[in-house]
């Protein structure tokens, strides 16, 4: 893309003779780059959200009536619930990158000094080290995963129970039986 480009072009003129700034880059051009071109391509949904959100409802409640509102209330009680695990994801998030951002940098140290290692009979010493950063990643990353699963779960499953209790309540409360015309518009 056009602002990894960028990043590659500055990089090109700077000293990369420090490790740590080399890694550092590397990450602006690979990770940062992208969650920027994300935003850019999310902004619509500031605006177009709430009016969707908005038609939407009177549509339905014109074809449905009040059971929609707990239909809405259903999928708003789930807001809450998934802003715990979006903050316990970030966190997550965080701290595989500071454990892989120091493993990276445990291990450009170790190949920069490789001599003196294999000199002294260090190695054992110096994998356990990396190992013990990659299993404090791991773990992280193992969380990240079942914490994406979980979100994946309420976001997939909410609509479904949504519509069910909502179609529930309009066919035992209402006068008007629930037809498949009315259950098919209002899907």
């Amino acid at each position: 893309t056009a602002l990894q480009a960028a990043v590659y072009a500055k990089m090109l003129r700077i000293n990369l003779s420090r490790g740590d700034v080399a890694a550092t880059i590397t990450n602006l051009q690979s990770t940062d780059c992208r969650a920027i071109e994300n935003v850019f391509s999310m902004w619509m949904y500031g605006w177009a959200a709430p009016l969707q959100a908005a038609v939407t409802t009177a549509l339905l409640y014109n074809q449905l009536g009040w059971p929609v509102f707990v239909g809405i209330a259903i999928l708003l009680s789930m807001g809450p619930l998934q802003k715990k695990v979006l903050a316990s994801l970030k966190a997550n998030t965080l701290a595989a990158s500071e454990s892989s951002d120091a493993r990276i940098q445990y291990i450009t140290e170790i190949v920069q000094s490789v001599q003196v290692v294999k000199l002294q009979a260090w190695e054992d010493i110096f994998i356990r080290r990396v190992e013990k950063w990659r299993t404090a990643e791991l773990k992280h990353r193992r969380s990240i995963a079942f914490l994406n699963g979980a979100n994946a779960a309420m976001t997939e499953c909410t609509p479904i129970i949504s519509t069910v209790v909502t179609f529930g309540l309009y066919g035992l409360l209402s006068a008007d039986p629930l037809t498949a015309t009315k259950a098919f518009t209002v899907l």
